[in-house]
């Protein structure tokens, strides 16, 4: 059986507020400032081996995000032809609190320079947790 509980505040004290409501859109926006998973984003094949994306945070970070590669076989193509799983994937690059620069290592056999390239969902976190 599956139990639901909304309309609660809980609250500190011998007296209650008035309830806040606040809609889901202002809530995603304040858990996206300590993290979040990167979606599709593009960028371009840096080498035979490395694929360069830049990513715009969709809200400002609490911080500079620490990034996680969350799998060790990342995937990229090029829109509807190639695709490419890297082995022993690596991640470098640098962040600020509005976006992300990043490098995957590990592929082989991609054309340098070519872009655009797309980094596929739900391979990289981004983490400014306190």
């Amino acid at each position: 059986a599956t139990f639901y509980i909304t309309g609660v505040q809980l609250e500190v004290g011998s007296s209650g507020s008035s309830f806040a409501h606040e809609n889901v859109g202002d809530t995603l926006q304040k858990c996206q400032r300590y993290y979040q998973i990167v979606a599709f984003c593009g960028g371009a094949a840096i080498n035979t081996t490395t694929i360069g994306v830049v990513y715009t945070h969709p809200v400002t970070m609490r911080t500079v995000p620490t990034r996680t590669l969350l799998t060790s076989t990342p995937y990229a193509e090029w829109p509807n032809t190639i695709g490419y799983t890297a082995s022993g994937a690596g991640q470098s690059g640098t962040s600020s609190d509005t976006g992300s620069e990043f490098r995957i290592s590990g592929f082989s056999g991609m054309v340098a320079n070519k872009a655009p390239m797309w980094f596929a969902a739900n391979q990289m976190s981004l983490s400014s947790e306190l």
